[in-house]
C-alpha cells in the first residue's frame, strides 16, 4: 500500500480542511503551523489500525473530525473515511469520484489485513513510522490536563477507583487461597488458631507485669480503704469529743466575774481610806482591804484551775488532729500507688485483679496443652510445608492491604465513573493507562528491532539475514564511513560495531548522537526494504517520517535522501518538515 494523500478537518486544530499529498515517490512535504510530523503519523494510525487511536485523536474524532486518506494497492486506487469512533470507518475502492464502499467499521482492519496485507501493528510502528525507539503503549497515554477541570476530577477519580479496587481484588484472592489452605490443613490449622486466639486472650487478661505484694495490694484494696474510712470517721468523732469538752471546761475571764470585781472595788476603797484617814479612827476601815483582795484571789484561782483543765482537752484534740491528717495522707498515698499499678497494668477495676489472675492461671494450663499438640503437629514434613505456604501468604496479604490506596465513603465504584466517561465521549481504557517509571525502563529499543525483524521473517538462525545485515552495513558505511561497514544485531539486542568493545560503543553513542541515529536509519531501511522479499504476513510499502534533518548532520541527511532516492523503488518515502 502506497499512501497518496491525506486529507483531515477537525483535528489538532484544524477548523479548514488540510491536504497533505505525495506527488514523488521521495517528497518532502512542509507542513501548516503548529502541525507536527507525529501528529500526522497518528492520524495513519488511527485509520489503518483504529484501535490503537491516540485518546486525544479518539476524543477529537467523537468532536466531529474526519479525515480522507488515499492510497493505491497493486495499482488500484482505494481510500479511507472516518469520521467519529472506529465504527465510522469505510474503505472504499474506484476512479476519480466513483468511489464505492468495500467494507465498514471493524471489517475494514481485516479486509486490510487479509486482502491488502496490512503488517502487524509493531512493524508499521517501527518501518513506516520509525518510532523504534519509543513504545506503543507510550503513543496512548492521554493528557489529562487538557480536559476541563471537572472532566480531569473524573479521571483522575476513575483512576484511584480502579486502583482500589484492583487492590481488593488482590486482598480477597490472598484471603481465598488462605482460606483453601487453611481447610487443607484441617484440625491442625484450627488448633494453630485457637492457640493463637488463647495467646491473644492470655495478654488481654494477664497481669504478669504485677508482682505479688501488687495483687495483694489490689485484691484487699476496698478492705484497707474500708479500715482507713473507719479510722477517719472514729478520729473525727474523738477529736469532736475532745473539742466540746475543752469548750465546756473554758472559764469566764475574771475580768467578766462579779465577785472579782466586787473584791477589787473593796480592796482598793480600803487601801485608799487607810491612806487618806490615817490619822483617824475610820482607818480601822483599811482592814476590809484582805477581804477584798480575798475574794480577787479566790476569784484568780479558779479561773486558772479550770483553763488548765481545759487545756489538758485541747493538747488531747490537736494530738487527734495531726492523727486524722496523718492517716488521710496515707490514704490518698494509697490511692495514687493503686491507680499507678491500675494504669501500669491496664486494669479498669482493681475488684476485677483477683478474677483475671484465677482466669489467666486456667488459661496459661490450656495453652501449655494446646502447645504441646501443636508441637506434635509441627513434627509432620506436610503440615510444615502448609503451614510456611499459609505464614507468606498471610505476609503478602498485610503488605497488599498496607498498599491499598485510602479511599473515602463517597467514592463511585470504577464502573459509575466508566459510564460518566464514555458519557462525555472518552475512552475509558485509554485514560487509565498511566505513564509510569517502570514502563520506560522496560522497554528497550534495540530488543524492539529484533522482534520487528523476526515478524518480517528477516531474523532466521539467530541473527538477521545476511541480505539485509549486508544492505545495512552498505547504507551504514556510506553515512558514515568505512569503519562502519560490519555491523551487527544480536538476539538479546546488543549492537555490535567493527571493533569496537562494549565501552567504546556505549561512549560513541553517548558522544555521537546523530552517528548513532543514522545507523539506526540505516538499519530502519534495510529492513523495510527487505521486508517484501521475506516476510509473508504483509507489508506496507510508505514510510512516513519526519524529515532527517531533525537528527542527522547535513552531510548525513544529504547521504540518506540518496539512499531514499535509490530506496524509493520498492518503498516510496513522504518526509514531514515542520515549519
Amino acid at each position: 500500500m502506497r499512501i497518496q494523500e491525506i486529507v483531515f478537518q477537525g483535528l489538532y486544530e484544524a477548523s479548514s480542511p488540510v491536504k497533505i499529498r505525495a506527488e514523488k515517490d521521495v517528497d518532502s512535504i512542509t507542513l501548516p503551523h503548529p502541525l507536527r510530523a507525529e501528529q500526522i503519523q497518528d492520524i495513519l494510525l488511527s485509520i489503518f489500525y483504529p484501535d490503537r487511536t491516540p485518546a486525544k485523536l479518539a476524543q477529537e474524532y467523537r468532536s466531529g473530525g474526519m479525515v480522507a486518506c488515499s492510497f493505491r494497492f497493486r495499482g488500484k486506487p482505494f481510500r479511507i473515511l472516518r469520521k467519529g469512533g472506529p465504527e465510522s470507518l469505510r474503505l472504499q475502492s474506484g476512479e476519480g469520484g466513483n468511489f464505492q464502499d468495500v467494507a465498514q467499521g471493524k471489517n475494514v482492519e481485516s479486509i486490510l489485513k487479509q486482502s491488502m496485507g496490512l503488517p502487524e501493528f509493531q512493524v508499521f510502528w517501527v518501518l513506516s513510522l520509525w518510532r523504534y525507539d519509543t513504545s506503543p503503549s507510550s503513543n496512548s497515554k492521554i493528557d489529562i490536563d487538557a480536559f476541563e477541570p471537572h472532566v480531569r476530577d473524573i479521571v483522575l477519580r476513575y483512576r484511584q477507583a480502579r486502583k482500589i479496587e484492583a487492590a481488593e481484588d488482590r486482598i480477597k484472592s490472598l484471603e481465598s487461597r488462605i482460606a483453601e489452605k487453611r481447610r487443607d490443613l484441617g484440625k491442625g490449622m484450627a488448633l494453630e488458631e485457637k492457640l493463637g486466639k488463647a495467646r491473644e486472650k492470655m495478654r488481654e487478661i494477664e497481669v504478669s507485669e504485677l508482682s505479688s505484694e501488687d495483687v495483694d495490694l489490689l485484691q484487699n484494696s476496698e478492705f484497707t480503704f474500708k479500715e482507713f474510712q473507719a479510722q477517719i470517721d472514729r478520729l473525727s468523732r474523738e477529736e469532736e469529743e475532745e473539742r466540746s469538752r475543752a469548750f465546756a471546761l473554758l472559764p469566764t475571764p475574771f475580768a467578766k466575774e462579779p465577785v472579782f470585781l466586787v473584791g477589787l472595788v473593796v480592796g482598793l476603797l480600803s487601801v485608799a481610806v487607810s491612806v487618806a484617814m490615817s490619822q483617824t479612827p475610820w482607818r480601822a476601815i483599811a482592814l476590809a482591804d484582805s477581804v477584798g483582795f480575798g475574794m480577787c484571789a479566790y476569784v484568780l484561782l479558779n479561773y486558772y484551775v479550770g483553763l488548765e483543765r481545759a487545756n489538758v482537752h485541747q493538747v488531747r484534740m490537736e494530738s487527734i488532729k495531726r492523727r486524722l491528717n496523718q492517716v488521710r495522707e496515707e490514704r490518698v498515698a494509697l490511692e495514687e500507688r493503686i491507680n499507678h499499678i491500675l494504669i501500669h497494668a491496664r486494669i479498669d477495676d482493681a475488684k476485677d485483679v483477683g478474677e483475671r489472675v484465677e482466669k489467666a492461671q486456667k488459661l496459661r494450663k490450656i495453652i501449655e496443652q494446646m502447645e504441646a499438640q501443636v508441637q506434635d503437629l509441627r513434627r509432620d514434613p506436610t503440615y510444615v510445608k502448609g503451614k510456611a505456604e499459609i505464614d507468606k501468604l498471610e505476609k503478602e496479604l498485610e503488605v497488599a492491604r498496607d498498599a491499598k490506596p485510602p479511599s473515602s465513603p463517597d467514592m463511585m465504584s470504577a464502573y459509575q465513573l466508566e459510564s460518566d466517561l464514555d458519557s462525555l465521549g472518552i475512552d475509558a481504557a485509554a485514560v487509565a493507562q498511566e505513564d509510569t517509571e517502570d514502563a520506560k525502563d522496560d522497554f528497550d529499543p534495540l530488543t524492539n528491532l529484533v522482534e520487528v525483524a523476526k515478524l518480517t521473517q528477516e531474523w532466521q538462525g539467530g541473527q538477521i539475514v545476511e541480505k539485509t545485515r549486508r544492505m545495512w552495513a552498505k547504507i551504514a558505511s556510506f553515512l558514515l564511513g568505512e569503519r562502519f561497514k560490519d555491523v551487527d544485531l544480536t538476539a538479546d539486542g546488543e549492537l555490535k560495531v567493527g571493533a569496537l568493545g562494549a565501552e567504546q560503543l556505549a561512549m560513541w553513542a553517548k558522544t555521537r548522537p546523530s552517528e548513532h541515529q543514522a545507523l539506526m536509519v540505516a538499519l530502519l531501511v534495510a529492513l523495510q526494504v527487505n521486508a517484501p522479499e521475506f516476510s509473508s504476513r504483509g507489508f506496507f510499502e510508505s514510510i512516513v517520517v519526519p524529515d532527517p534533518g531533525r537528527w542527522l548532520t547535513a552531510d548525513q541527511t544529504k547521504k540518506i535522501n540518496e539512499v531514499f532516492a535509490s530506496a524509493a523503488r520498492r518503498t516510496p518515502v513522504i518526509l514531514l518538515k515542520e515549519p
